[in-house]
This record gives C-alpha cells, structure tokens and sequence, in this order.
C-alpha cells in the first residue's frame, strides 16, 4: 500500500498535469472538412414545396391581420420567390441557425434544414 507522501506527490503531479492541459493516450479529432455546397437545391425542386409545407400559413399575402398572420409581420410574404429572395438572410437565421421558424406544427427535419441553408448559400437558384 503507498504511504502519504507517495499519494501526495501523485496527486501534485496529476494535478499540474490537469492544469497544464496534458492527457494521457488522448488525441484530439480530426477537423471537420467543411460542407460541400449541394446546389443542385432550386426553387422548383425544393424551395417551393418547403415554403408551401412550412411556411404559407402564416406568411402569405392571403393573410391580412395578426392573429391569422401568427404574428408573421406584415410585408414577409412568401407567396412568390421575390418575398422569398428579398427576406433569405433572415429565413437563413430563423430556420437553420435558430431553429425559431416556424411557429407550430408541422416542423422541419434537421436534413430539411440544412438543405434550406445550402439554397439559401447557392443564391436562391429558380
């Protein structure tokens, strides 16, 4: 059985380890290499159906109060790709960055997510 001291000096010397950063038999990951633009995502091929699904229920120029808008301000209308193109940076934060659009249900899965950023970083193609 070590006596104290030894036990002392063994808790100093893991404990300045500890401090100094340094593991045992520990490597650090790898970098992950950055995403790969898939623009091959369109407004025909994907952005329309995803904006019908998620979107247009409250952000729609069919709407014209508040309280049938849920709260989606007035001017953010998503009916047609221009609403769309003009307010992008903004649908790039709430929806992929945020996760705070859209409000209720049915919500976007994470693939469906990161493929709206990945159009939204290909400029929005028609």
């Amino acid at each position: 059985m070590p006596d104290r001291r030894s036990l002392a000096i063994l808790t100093l010397v893991v404990a300045a380890a500890l401090a100094a950063g340094i593991t045992v038999h520990s490597q650090e990951a790898p970098a992950a290499e950055p995403a790969q633009k898939d623009c091959s995502l369109n407004y025909s091929n994907f952005g329309k159906a995803f904006v019908e699904k998620y979107c247009l229920r409250c952000h729609t120029a069919q709407k014209h109060n508040f309280f049938t808008r849920r709260g989606a301000p007035k001017g953010a209308d998503f009916d047609a790709y221009a609403g769309i193109k003009d307010k992008a940076e903004k649908i790039k934060k709430l929806v992929v960055a945020t996760h705070k659009m859209p409000k209720g249900k049915p919500k976007p899965d994470a693939d469906e997510r990161r493929q709206v950023g990945a159009w939204i970083d290909c400029g929005l193609p028609e």
